[in-house]
């Protein structure tokens, strides 16, 4: 499916491009919320931030009291399967199809390091409460230890024929509980990955799993359509919950562990009494969710709903907000002269990068503090150059898009930028409208020209 929304749009930007519908102010605007189902849900302690997942490949950040994305996170080659918060939540890591776990800096979008040794697709990564070390779970059947400072795996622990699907941590940071295919969980030490008991009863695999908030309690979630709560200290099956006539797909406990709450692909929220195993009140969300959870104050849940996500209010049940992503609107775009990408520029601050071979997105990061005003490729392609209201000419290599200078401009209100290498000269002008930059004849030294609207 995205890559044939990247044909498309391809093929309407090629089309623009030699009609020169751009420079007669045409308006273009493009979708920033997920095109494939959201996979992973991960709130900061405060409930201001919501990071997904996606079958897109994509990691998206979320201001949940607006609504409004504000950055995208791209690296993975496949499904995004978890995402979670450093506990200082300064980062957040993602876990991937791909084999991979990519560290995130929160602020900039970069990535800071990635996680390799899985054999298989990787279903869970949870951080320890000190936030040095880094678990992970993966269809290979072992959960991996990682130093998160240095990205080295210090343990790999097998512990299912099968496939390890999630993982969930203590508060105290000393038990680690590993759901698996098999149906049945396992109790392991952070410390050294013993293993301290097995949980069995459920009759198929075990796909969710989660501490209760004061530690007591370990409650899990099977494709046999049933919830089962342990007693974390003995490992003993305490109650089994079973409603759903379509699968299971999320489950959560509320803030205070007094409730807990499950998801089903038939579109359907349930709310039970911890304690008793009372079903207290159901939701109806529409759609199948797949992902599912909880804000730490207790006031609201959200969940996936094929590409979109959305919040409720826990009280009463109402639809507090949906999120999407904005339209964007497309300042300006670029073609490299051997053919190979189109550059996107963004009004959003964002440069999306979309190779011509495959169709797939390339590369998208934040260009800018701001709109980004101009864009081009240089003539033998190896370097891209964007021009920012913010006053700044950034140069980003070709082969991974990444940072290799930046030039103050203090002139501000700044509407053109020019580019001279050898005997090619690249110049952009933007008056009221926007203009096709053109190859001519000129001077062989390289400069970049900013000047003010006139």
């Amino acid at each position: 499916m995205q890559k044939i929304v990247h044909s498309f749009l391809i093929g309407m930007l090629l089309s623009m491009l030699s009609a020169g519908a751009l420079a007669q102010n045409a308006i273009l605007t493009l979708q920033e919320g997920h095109n494939n189902p959201v996979t992973a849900l991960s709130l900061n302690n405060s409930a201001d931030y919501l990071i997904s997942g996606s079958a897109d490949n994509t990691i998206k950040l979320w201001n949940t009291k607006t609504g409004r994305l504000i950055r995208t996170f791209s690296g993975h080659s496949n499904i995004v399967n978890a995402v979670s918060f450093t506990p200082d939540e300064s980062m957040l890591v993602s876990a991937s199809a791909d084999k991979s776990l990519i560290l995130w800096d929160f602020n900039t979008g970069k990535s800071v390091r990635q996680f390799t040794g899985h054999e298989g697709s990787v279903t869970s990564a949870v951080f320890h409460p000190n936030g040095k070390v880094l678990f992970s779970g993966s269809w290979d059947g072992k959960v991996n230890f990682y130093n998160v400072q240095t990205g080295q795996q210090v343990l790999s622990v097998p512990i299912v024929n099968g496939r390890v699907l999630q993982l969930a941590i203590s508060k105290n940071g000393n038990i680690l509980v590993a759901a698996c295919s098999d149906g049945n969980l396992r109790l392991l030490r952070t410390d050294n990955g013993a293993l301290i008991t097995e949980m069995r009863g459920h009759a198929d695999a075990v796909s969710n799993v989660q501490f209760s908030p004061n530690g007591n309690y370990v409650l899990s979630g099977s494709i046999d359509n049933t919830l089962k709560l342990w007693d974390a200290a003995t490992g003993k099956n305490i109650r089994t919950f079973k409603q759903y006539e379509s699968s299971l797909s999320g489950l959560a406990f509320s803030a205070s562990g007094t409730e807990i709450i499950s998801s089903s692909e038939r579109g359907q929220l349930v709310f039970w009494e911890t304690e008793s195993g009372k079903l207290l009140r159901t939701i109806e969300t529409g759609k199948q969710s797949i992902a599912l959870k909880t804000e730490q104050n207790g006031k609201s849940i959200y969940i996936s709903e094929e590409n979109s996500i959305k919040s409720f209010d826990l009280a009463n049940g109402n639809l507090l907000n949906t999120y999407r992503g904005q339209s964007a609107r497309v300042n300006e775009v670029a073609l490299s002269t051997d053919n190979r990408y189109i550059a996107i520029a963004q009004q959003a601050s964002a440069v999306n990068i979309i190779d011509l071979k495959t169709g797939n997105l390339k590369a998208r990061f934040n260009a800018h503090n701001g709109s980004v005003e101009g864009i081009r490729f240089s003539p033998n392609n190896d370097i891209l150059i964007t021009v920012g209201k913010d006053g700044f000419i950034r140069y980003w290599e070709t082969e991974k898009f990444t940072l290799i200078r930046e030039e103050v401009a203090s002139i501000s209100g700044m509407s053109s930028v020019a580019y001279r290498q050898k005997n090619a000269h690249l110049e952009r002008t933007q008056r009221n409208n926007y203009r096709r930059g053109i190859f001519t004849r000129r001077q062989k030294s390289r400069r970049c020209i900013v000047g003010r609207n006139s």
